[in-house]
């Protein structure tokens, strides 16, 4: 198992000497643990988490605002749609009113038409 000993990459690693090394030598030499560079000290971990779960709670939020904005919409689409429809129903009673009252005149024109013939008759 002569590859564990060397390292896979490179000249095999003589940890008896990191004792020898300066404290900023030993920092680079000692092994670590696969990943744990890329991730930082706990701190930084934890400070990465809040700002993940912050940045989470801000796209819900935002995603919540437009769902109320869209349904805020449609409401008050609906509302313009009702307001339409009660504009067209009173055009249509006005309009049948003032068939009515047409009808009426008609119907006065010509029972007075009728009267005035008798009485010539």
């Amino acid at each position: 198992m002569q590859l564990e000993a060397r390292g896979v990459h490179g000249p095999a690693r003589n940890y008896t000497k990191v004792n020898d090394l300066t404290s900023s030598q030993r920092l680079v030499r000692a092994p670590h643990p696969p990943g744990a560079q890329s991730r930082g000290p706990p701190a930084a971990r934890q400070q990465q988490q809040q700002q993940r779960r912050r940045r989470r709670q801000q796209q819900q939020q935002q995603q919540q605002q437009q769902q109320q904005q869209r349904q805020q919409q449609q409401q008050q689409q609906q509302q313009q749609q009702q307001q339409q429809q009660q504009q067209q129903q009173q055009q249509q009673q006005q309009q049948q009113q003032q068939q009515q009252r047409r009808a009426r005149r008609r119907r006065r024109r010509r029972q007075q038409q009728q009267e005035e013939q008798h009485q010539q008759n």
